[in-house]
């Protein structure tokens, strides 16, 4: 609903009123009935479909989550002592692992991290 809309039909409501004093409160109801149709548009539409945004990120937000969680496990399986220097000496094994870690959860990174996240990559 835009605010301006609204404002301007008070306006014209308010003149009318001035203008035609026998109409009562009558040039009001047009304002009213666009007010209330906003908060049903709100209520039946704008309302669901930001629940249903809010639980996409929550359920995006526990993958993520667990993909952390398994990336760090495997990085401490390869590697318990955290002594790699990744530019130099990482094992092909490791690198396998991950790459299958990150097809499971391409998804949820795509959601995360936006659809240009992996524009770049050749896979």
């Amino acid at each position: 609903m835009r605010e301006s809309t609204l404002l301007l039909l008070v306006v014209i409501a308010w003149l009318a009123r001035k203008a035609y004093p026998e109409y009562g409160v009558w040039p009001f109801a047009l304002p009213l009935g666009y007010l209330a149709l906003g908060a049903y548009h709100w209520w039946t539409v704008t309302r669901l479909e930001k629940n249903r945004e809010k639980a996409e990120k929550r359920a995006v937000a526990v993958q993520m989550q667990e993909y952390r969680r398994l990336r760090d496990a495997l990085r401490d399986k390869y590697d318990p002592n955290n002594q790699w220097n990744e530019a130099t000496s990482v094992p092909r094994e490791f690198l396998e692992e991950l790459r299958e870690l990150n097809d499971q959860y391409r998804d949820a990174q795509r959601a995360w991290f936006g659809p240009e996240w992996d524009e770049d990559n050749d896979d």
